[in-house]
C-alpha cells in the first residue's frame, strides 16, 4: 500500500459510532442481532459482522445521522419475524453513498489453513474455500447492513494507511471501517466517520501548533456535528493505540497525516 494515499476530498471527520474490543460473549450477541446463527461464513466473517453490527448499534444509540430511519435495514433473518424487527431498530442505517472498507493484517489466515489442511487430506474441495474469500466477508456485512454500495477489503499491516486510504476521497456519506483479525487474538474494531465539510476552515485553526486545539472554532463545529461534540477538542497527530480510545471524537488531514482530536 502507498503511504501517500489520495488527496482528501473531505478534510475534517467526526467518529459518529465506534466498536472496540470483544466481550467473551460476543458470539452470542451476534446470533441474537442476527435472530438466527450464522450458517458456513467462517469466524473471520463472523468477527466482522459483530464488529460492524455494534458500530452502527453505536450511532443509533448516539442519535447519528440515519437513526430514525432505521427500520429500512433489515438485518440477515427473516423480515418480518419479531427478532428481526427489533434487531433493525437497533442499528443506523448505512447510506448507500458510504463506503465500507475492512482492513486486516492476515484476513482470513485461519481458513486458508483450514482448506490447506483438509486438502492435504484428500478433500477435492475443502469445505472451508468460501471463508477464506474476503468477498464472502464483504456480501456478508453488505446483507445484514441491508447495504449495497462501494465496499473493499485491504490487507495492511498499519491500520492507520487502511484508515487514511479510506477516507482519501470518501464522499460525504463517510466511511464505516473496521479492523478485523481472527488470529493472533480476535479483533474487530470499527469506526463510523462522517465529513463535516461546514467546518473544515474552523477546524484548520489549530493547524501547525504542537498538540493545537480549536478551542475559537468550536462553535462552527459542534454546529455542523452529527452527533453532540465535547466543548474543547485537542488535536494531535494520531496513533494506532488512538483509535480504540472513547476520546477520539474528530479526525482532520494535518501536514504529517491523519491527525485526531480528542475530548478534554
Amino acid at each position: 500500500m502507498s503511504a501517500h494515499p489520495p488527496a482528501p476530498r473531505h478534510r475534517l471527520w467526526q467518529i459518529t459510532g465506534r466498536s472496540c474490543g470483544l466481550p467473551e460473549d460476543w458470539h452470542a450477541r451476534l446470533v441474537a442481532r442476527l435472530g438466527q446463527r450464522p450458517r458456513r461464513l467462517g469466524t473471520w466473517t463472523e468477527l466482522a459482522l459483530y464488529g460492524a453490527l455494534d458500530c452502527m448499534a453505536d450511532v443509533a444509540a448516539r442519535g447519528g445521522v440515519g437513526s430514525a430511519d432505521s427500520t429500512a435495514n433489515p438485518p440477515i433473518g427473516t423480515p418480518s419475524s419479531p427478532s428481526a424487527l427489533l434487531c433493525a431498530q437497533l442499528y443506523a442505517p448505512l447510506p448507500p453513498a458510504a463506503r465500507l472498507r475492512v482492513s486486516s493484517v492476515r484476513g482470513s489466515a485461519a481458513a486458508i489453513g483450514a482448506g490447506l489442511d483438509q486438502f492435504a487430506e484428500g478433500w477435492v474441495l475443502p469445505f472451508t474455500f468460501m471463508q477464506t474469500l474476503p468477498s464472502q466477508l464483504l456480501a456478508a456485512l453488505a446483507r445484514a447492513l441491508g447495504w449495497q454500495g462501494d465496499g473493499s477489503f485491504v490487507a495492511s499491516a498499519d491500520p492507520l494507511q487502511s484508515l487514511a486510504l479510506a477516507c482519501a476521497g470518501a464522499p460525504a456519506a463517510g466511511v464505516l471501517w473496521g479492523r478485523v483479525d481472527e488470529l493472533p487474538e480476535p479483533n474487530s474494531l470499527w469506526l463510523r466517520l462522517e465529513a463535516l465539510s461546514g467546518a473544515e476552515g474552523a477546524a484548520s485553526a489549530g493547524k501547525g501548533r504542537e498538540g493545537g486545539g480549536v478551542e475559537g472554532g468550536v462553535e462552527d463545529i459542534a454546529a455542523a456535528c452529527a452527533v453532540p461534540l465535547p466543548a474543547v477538542c485537542t488535536f494531535r497527530p494520531l496513533r494506532a493505540t488512538d483509535l480504540a480510545n472513547p476520546a477520539l471524537a474528530l479526525l482532520r488531514w494535518g501536514p504529517a497525516g491523519l491527525e485526531g482530536g480528542f475530548s478534554d
